[in-house]
């Protein structure tokens, strides 16, 4: 039997125990993964700097700033599944030169992935298993098996073992692999159990204490800074409303740092609802007997009557702060296309429409079809009965969305008229503008800001013509050209262009030669990308 490498041995090591607790769970589960309360000093759902097996509710897009006189990491964290949480971070590590060897610090960037496998269940935790700094140079390297358990409602114990960094080993620096899967460091090395407590002290409050095996060897080698004095952790984080947290601790005891924590979701309004101004009241229609002409739909006969409804329609709606783009209407159907421009969930501006429906069309119109659109194209509808509305009007919102059809963008009906004057139209707008890059090893945050003109012409729904004139008037980013092959950092620039052979090159690059502007267009020679 051929024997295995020690990648695979490990690899298999780690996932037996995983395997066992899998088929030991089999049965069923809570219907949804342990959701953390606080982030750590890496991004994820954690105690101080020790991971959790908790995750974020799904679809959550946050973000987090941690400094400490150790590190300072921005963190990006994303819930791809409702078990699997993946974190992007770009920190400033001191204690380590880079490939040029300057600085006494560097600017890492690296990615982190969890998954969690096992719901609490009864006397059960949860367990998820992760991979830390997994593609990058190796700084903060390390996976770790972990499990989470409510001990009381407001007492969350964890308890888990890592390798690498979490083990308190540290794996040698790779600057040339960045970017890379580090494989055959995973799950090697010693491994070294962790764990945390976290207090849910007030509805606001949370303190959390931890066991960390990092000694921050990489900080601390160049005499520069002194390691914690014990691997104790000890934090306190306030959440504000909407998913703000603010955040202390210290490691060690001696160690201080802040962090800043938002996790924002797509199912929640990021701003409460409320504030703005009523909407209008749905009008019931009147009984048959009063407007016999109307319930009987004689009115859509009448070539009139949709353009003078179209333009009462457009101006309520222009005060709810939407556009009337099109609409079609017949004798018990009307579809409006609206474009909002001032509510930030679409199904307020819905509703808010559909209400004004109810006041403006005869009452033979039993079918509401609203179709929202963007940049003039239509993305959904939602298909109302008027009954329902009058109906459900002072019901919870989940009633009216039980009977609501949400479908894609109907067909354009052939007889949908666009709204008087709405096309074709020319816009602009003169204002500052601000650009920023991030993420660059060398130089950490580079902006740009200046004033800009920006004007569009729309010749119909979804054909736009659009341009933009910028004038810098500050920042650090510079106009450089392509970088040269091996020679990091270094980039081409009109002196370092010199022909080099002559040679045969296509019509794209001799158009991105006169685009650039870096070397003459009439010179022959490779193209510097």
């Amino acid at each position: 039997m051929p024997m295995h490498s020690p990648l695979i041995r490990r690899l298999l090591t780690s996932a037996l125990p995983v395997s066992m607790l899998l088929a030991s769970a089999a049965g069923p589960t809570s219907a949804d993964p342990m959701i953390g309360t606080v982030m750590n000093s890496y991004g994820l759902p954690g105690g101080v700097e020790t991971p959790t097996a908790e995750a974020l509710p799904d679809g959550t897009l946050g973000g987090t700033i941690s400094v400490n006189e150790l590190a300072r990491r921005n963190n990006l964290v994303f819930q791809l599944h409702p078990r699997i949480t993946g974190a992007l971070r770009y920190s400033r590590v001191e204690g380590i030169n880079d490939h040029n060897e300057l600085g006494g610090h560097i600017w890492d960037r690296s990615f982190d992935f969890r998954y969690q496998f096992l719901d609490e269940q009864g006397w059960r935790p949860a367990m998820a298993v992760g991979l830390q700094d997994f593609m990058g140079t190796g700084v903060y390297s390390g996976e770790y098996i972990v499990a989470t358990k409510n001990l009381t409602p407001r007492l969350r114990a964890t308890l888990g073992v890592g390798w690498g960094r979490l083990g308190g080993d540290q794996r040698a620096l790779d600057f040339d692999e960045g970017g890379k899967p580090n494989i055959d460091d995973w799950f090697s090395g010693s491994a070294r159990p962790f764990g945390s407590l976290a207090f849910q002290a007030t509805d606001k409050i949370m303190l959390v204490a931890e066991y960390s095996n990092d000694e921050y060897a990489r900080e601390t080698e160049a005499g520069f800074e002194e390691a914690p004095g014990n691997q104790v952790n000890l934090g306190a984080y306030y959440t504000f409303d909407q998913g703000y947290q603010l955040g202390l601790y210290t490691l060690g005891g001696d160690k201080f740092g802040a962090q800043f924590s938002v996790a924002l979701n797509p199912r929640n309004a990021p701003y409460p609802s409320g504030l703005e101004k009523a909407p209008a009241p749905v009008r019931p229609r009147v009984a048959p007997s009063a407007d016999p002409e109307g319930w009987a739909g004689h009115w859509a006969q009448d070539p009139t009557a949709q353009p003078a409804i179209q333009k009462s329609l457009g101006d309520a709606l222009a005060g709810e702060g939407q556009q009337l783009e099109a609409m079609a209407l017949s004798a018990n159907r009307a579809e409006v296309r609206i474009n909002n421009t001032r509510y930030i969930q679409q199904a307020e501006a819905i509703g808010r429409t559909a209400r004004l429906m109810s006041r403006a069309l005869p009452p033979s119109v039993e079918t509401f079809v609203i179709t929202s659109t963007s940049s003039g194209m239509a993305t959904s509808s939602v298909t109302l009965k008027r009954s329902d509305v009058e109906r459900l009007e002072n019901t919870e919102a989940g009633q009216i969305a039980a009977v609501a059809q949400l479908t894609d963008a109907n067909p354009r009906p052939a007889d949908m008229i666009e709204t008087e004057d709405f096309y074709p139209r020319f816009r602009w707008r003169l204002g500052p503008y601000l650009d920023i890059g991030i993420f660059d090893p060398q130089d950490p945050l580079r902006y740009e800001a200046g004033a800009e003109l920006r004007a569009s012409y729309e010749f119909s729904p979804g054909l736009v013509l659009s341009g933009a004139v910028r004038q810098r008037a500050l920042g650090n980013m510079k106009q450089r050209g392509p970088g040269i092959p091996g020679q990091r950092g270094e980039h081409y620039t009109p002196r370092n262009m010199s022909p080099i052979r002559r040679t045969s090159i296509s019509t794209a690059c001799r158009a991105c030669v006169r685009i650039r502007g870096c070397i003459p267009a009439t010179t022959i020679r490779p193209c510097p990308s």
